[in-house]
């Protein structure tokens, strides 16, 4: 919003970076396996993210539900709920799932 006519002379530059935002990126969507055929069940699943989605949607009663296919790797889970009302709060709870 400034054109820069009012900027200081620094002087000596050479610790300063110059960086350009990359701007407007399009959502990607998150991987999860399907284990609808063979050749899937015979690979191992030693993801450490399980399961991501920005978009889960709560009923008129404050549930949501979802599901998911775990590791192979841990059956400790920790569950990270983050979100906002629609007010504009903030959610985020943490949780321990074994």
């Amino acid at each position: 919003t400034k054109l820069g006519h009012d900027a200081v002379n620094l002087g000596n530059t050479d610790n300063l970076t110059y960086i350009t935002p990359l701007g407007y990126q399009i959502n990607k969507q998150f991987y999860s396996p399907k284990y609808d055929t063979v050749e899937n069940n015979k690979k191992t699943d030693e993801r450490t993210t399980i399961y991501w989605n920005p978009n889960i949607k709560l009923s008129n009663d404050g549930k949501a539900s979802f599901s998911f296919y775990t590791s192979d790797s841990n059956p400790d889970y920790t569950v990270i709920i983050e979100g906002i009302t629609d007010d504009g709060r903030i959610i985020h709870q943490i949780g321990a799932v074994n």
